[in-house]
């Protein structure tokens, strides 16, 4: 799955045992776009995300903001 978020910034989804959004469909912050799966030489079920800018691979924590959900600090 790959969703443009537009400004040349996209996002990427791999490894999806199933994929719940369509072409073309408005996606928002908690919808879900698929769910989990393997494939390949894998060894366990997990997601391979990727955010691009200009098509170039970039650190995906430059877009996150805020603390990671079970933070105790």
């Amino acid at each position: 799955v790959v969703i443009d978020h537009g400004h040349n910034v996209t996002s990427f989804y791999g490894h999806l045992s199933s994929i719940k959004a369509a072409i073309d469909d408005d996606v928002e912050p908690g919808d879900i776009i698929g769910l989990e799966g393997t494939s390949g030489t894998s060894t366990g079920v997990h997601l391979h995300f990727e955010i691009r800018v200009y098509g170039i691979p970039t650190n995906p924590r430059t877009f996150m903001v805020g603390e990671p959900e079970g933070n105790s600090s």
